[in-house]
């Protein structure tokens, strides 16, 4: 019963009625123009339009080529865009002509996503059938929204005469267009922008928009260069006009838009005669169409579906990771001597690899909604810096997003700017060395009183080693979690069994009653405070004497290395604005009552702009996923996770 169930659902997609309407109105659309103004194509006087298209001189024959090469041109990139988008590995040359070809052939003979479809498969077999219809789809889909909005964007500026009316609509659209792409930025998860943003970051959106303007108005300047001088149309009426009859005829299916680009042009253009505008539509058609044609043709029959080896020897490898307690070889290897233990968010399962090239070292990262991001320093072989920067751009471009290095060291910080990136410094990693560590002196008054609040209190710690009462834990973790709106993300661990595992982790206890707990990555390098989790019954000191608790055991293990993990980079009024408004002061005294040395930390980008983009991204990242109507209101902080509450 089930099975029948689903192949009925299967198979409505395909036949239902929606389908049909959907495959038979654009035609039909068209067929209805044709009728309206058959009277008028019934007057032509075909002999005038055959002498007017004899009087076409070489030279205009010659530009409107040029054109033409440039509008199919635009679209071999736009295939070339979507391949490396999702990832096929055709090579970028290979995929930039079958793109040029399939467009050619599927706009001429109609049925374009049928066609379009059949001639990528056909020419690059090995991206499959399903990828070669996903990538006709998405082409056109992308460049007919970019023509809607250029031919939206003419009209506000041109308006055609006697269409003064469609003004205000081409503002107003303009409009909503601006309010997506803004709402993309700063709420991607959304219900309206969600799919939106996802699908189209802003580069994209940028890229395929300059691809959809070049090609259209490319086969624009196709069709005036052959549409003779005393037709006396401005360009100011023709440009729009021509773009909105272009949108109708590819709307409609038809082979070469034929009767809807006509009904339309003459529609817009009230010109009398018109046999100098239907003449310049047939040279268009036979330049346009016919010639790109026949050209495309011949490059499905003689085509290969190699990839350029020049393109797929600078393939970017890309891993995600799952989550696991345990990652095998040679992930383990890599995170026990990486320089920073806060590597062991890779066991989060929400991070992936970028490898260098000879697949000896990797970038810890993840894709955001406008950019590719990686968190702290290489792991795997040394020395590779520069070839994984150069990696990630290239993933990053691939993805139609900008390549950012988050919280990164001094060394890869100046690699990021051998590699062409900007860099500024983001916040303070405050680290103690537990063989020197001690409580004496006026700078550590504050942390021996936190101390002493807690050993009042009856504050017992233990070190959980191998036997976590994660019941407990986890009871912890969710009254705290339910204060907080969830748990963040991205840069700081989430509580789960086998991420917990991995970690060293300190219990507070009041007698037989957990109150909080804290755990620590752990490498051959260091430990790097992660969790922190209490109770509202815990009292005051009781978090200072959990991490005093590890400093001990790390003295006893021989370490000479604890990170208490970073705080946001000191600066001016703005700065401290920001300091306050994001909760982080309680922070900052929290870490700085143990007088710990401090290591800048960087971000890199390619500009100011790309900056901003990203620190968008990782906010959103971090916080807890909260409803949109309440992430304003519940402001977190941003460059560091661990909100201390004294």
């Amino acid at each position: 019963m089930r099975g029948t169930v689903v192949r009925t659902a299967a198979v409505r997609p395909l036949f239902g009625w929606k389908v049909i309407l959907r495959q038979v109105l654009p035609p039909a659309f068209a067929i209805s123009l044709i009728l309206i103004f058959w009277q008028r194509f019934r007057e032509l006087d075909l002999a005038q339009v055959s002498h007017t298209i004899a009087l076409i001189s070489p030279m205009e024959w010659a530009v409107a080529g040029a054109f033409t090469l440039t509008s199919f041109c635009a679209a071999g990139h736009n295939d070339r865009f979507w391949h490396g988008y999702f990832s096929t590995g055709l090579g970028r040359g290979h995929a930039w002509r079958t793109g040029m070809a399939s467009v050619a052939v599927a706009q001429t003979t109609g049925f374009g996503l049928l066609v379009g479809a059949m001639m990528r498969w056909r020419l690059q077999p090995g991206i499959g059938p399903v990828r070669a219809t996903q990538i006709t789809l998405v082409v056109a889909l992308s460049f007919l929204l970019g023509l809607g909005l250029l031919s939206v964007l003419v009209v506000s500026v041109f308006p055609l005469p006697g269409f003064e009316w469609a003004r205000p609509l081409a503002f107003a659209a303009i409009c909503i267009v601006a309010g997506l792409i803004g709402l993309a930025v700063v709420a991607p998860a959304s219900a309206v922008s969600g799919w939106f943003a996802r699908v189209l970051p802003l580069r994209a959106l940028g890229f395929l928009f300059l691809l959809a303007s070049v090609d259209s108005l490319a086969a624009a300047g196709a069709l005036i260069v052959l549409i003779p001088g005393d037709a006396m149309v401005p360009l100011t009426v023709l440009l729009p006009a021509i773009l909105i009859a272009l949108a109708v005829g590819y709307l409609s299916g038809m082979p070469c838009g034929l009767g809807a680009t006509d009904a339309t042009l003459l529609m817009l253009l009230p010109v009398d005669p018109m046999s100098p505008i239907v003449a310049a539509l047939v040279a268009f058609r036979l330049i346009y169409f016919g010639i790109t044609a026949v050209i495309g043709g011949l490059w499905a029959v003689i085509g290969t579906a190699t990839a350029d080896a020049a393109e797929t020897g600078r393939s970017t490898a890309h891993a995600r990771v799952p989550s696991a307690a345990f990652l095998g070889h040679p992930l383990e290897g890599w995170l026990a001597a990486a320089p920073r233990a806060e590597a062991g968010l890779l066991r989060q399962g929400h991070l992936s690899l970028i490898m260098s090239p000879d697949r000896q070292a990797a970038l810890i990262g993840t894709e955001l909604a406008q950019c590719t991001i990686t968190l702290g320093d290489p792991i795997g072989a040394t020395g590779r810096a520069g070839d994984l920067i150069d990696a990630l751009t290239r993933r990053a471009r691939a993805r139609a997003r900008q390549p950012v290095l988050y919280k990164c060291g001094a060394g890869v910080a100046r690699a990021a700017r051998r590699q062409g990136l900007r860099t500024w410094p983001l916040a303070r990693e405050a680290w103690i060395d537990p063989q020197t560590f001690t409580t004496d002196g006026s700078a550590k008054a504050g942390l021996r009183r936190q101390l002493r609040r807690a050993a009042r209190a009856g504050i017992r710690v233990t070190s959980a080693g191998n036997a976590l009462p994660m019941g407990d834990m986890a009871q912890v973790s969710a009254g705290w979690a339910a204060h907080k709106d969830g748990e963040r993300g991205f840069s700081t661990g989430r509580v789960h069994p086998d991420y917990v595992a991995r970690q060293q982790v300190w219990l507070a206890w009041r007698g037989t009653d957990l109150v909080a707990w804290i755990s620590f990555h752990e490498n051959r390098s260091e430990l790097t405070l992660d969790l922190m989790r209490r109770t509202s019954e815990a009292p005051d000191g009781t978090m200072y004497m959990l991490v005093r608790a590890a400093i001990d055991m790390a003295r006893a293990q021989g370490r000479r290395r604890l990170s208490l993990a970073s705080l946001p980079e000191p600066g001016g009024w703005l700065r401290q604005h920001l300091n306050r408004l994001c909760a982080t002061e309680g922070l900052s005294r929290f870490k700085n009552a143990f007088d710990p040395n401090f290591e800048t930390l960087y971000i890199a980008a390619p500009g100011w702009i790309t900056l901003v983009l990203a620190k968008l991204d990782i906010r959103r990242a971090i916080q807890p996923q909260v409803p949109f109507h309440m992430k304003f209101s519940n402001f977190h902080n941003h460059y560091d996770e661990h909100e201390f509450v004294s």
